[in-house]
């Protein structure tokens, strides 16, 4: 599947920069972000417990898990790098969030992609979903798209995905547990929605306006899964902006 972290150190480096994506996601999302990364910065683009397999193997995962692998990997960074860096897509927005109450002090700046702090998923999500797992999507079709950006290998056991039930529950508890928690990030911070996402409400964005340190900029084309050209380009410099800690 090629669903792998990607892990890059560098000796004598003093800056980090963790990427966390998305459930059922994959550190692929970021690949059109790593060209906005310096070379000589350490980057740790983790696979988050569960993924990069089967539908069973994420279906025996836990957001704990997924909480405590986010959170080991801030501590190790925090530990070891002058300046911390946290690049996040959709559920690692909210992983995000959720460290902040440990190493929030810590973190130099975060870059938020698809946060969903209000889901609101599209009836056409439901489609593209099942023509995804039963591999009839498109070429370059929404599917398509949702396709290349999961990370959990798809199955037409249709039935395997009740087990995926409990990890949805959780996320949305892990929604109602973030809200509150936004205004306290310290962070200079970058959110970056989609006017057209399939699964994020825009009210997510009212969510983000409770901390006058989030910037928050809206998408006009890209949805949940992936970004037109330009805008990957705009998502790439705006990241560029928050590393040399100028206007953003």
């Amino acid at each position: 599947m090629g669903h792998k972290p990607y892990i890059r150190i560098v000796e004598k480096s003093d800056t980090a920069v963790l990427m966390v994506h998305g459930i059922a996601g994959t550190p692929r999302h970021f690949d059109g972000v790593l060209a906005a990364l310096p070379e000589n910065w350490t980057v740790y683009n983790i696979l988050l417990a569960g993924h990069g397999g089967s539908a069973e193997d994420f279906a025996k995962t836990s957001m704990e898990a997924w909480r405590w692998q986010v959170r080991e990997a801030l501590g190790e960074l925090c530990g070891k790098y002058e300046k911390v860096f946290v690049v996040a897509h959709s559920m690692g927005t909210l992983l995000t969030i959720d460290a902040c109450a440990e190493y929030g002090e810590r973190i130099d700046g975060i870059l938020f992609l698809a946060s969903p702090l209000k889901i609101g998923v599209k009836p056409s999500t439901a489609i593209y979903s099942l023509q995804a797992a039963l591999g009839i999507e498109k070429e370059n079709s929404r599917a398509a798209l949702m396709k290349r950006d999961c990370g959990v290998e798809l199955t037409k056991k249709l039935w395997v995905y009740l087990g995926w039930i409990p990890r949805y529950l959780e996320l949305f508890s892990l929604v109602r547990k973030c809200r509150p928690l936004v205004k306290n990030i310290q962070s200079p911070c970058i959110a970056i929605q989609s006017k057209h996402d399939e699964l994020v409400s825009r009210r997510a964005a009212d969510y983000l306006r409770q901390n006058p340190k989030i910037k928050i900029y809206e998408l006009e084309e890209s949805g949940h899964f992936g970004y037109v050209p330009e805008e990957q380009e705009f998502i790439n410099q705006k990241l560029k902006e928050l590393f040399k800690g100028g206007s953003i």
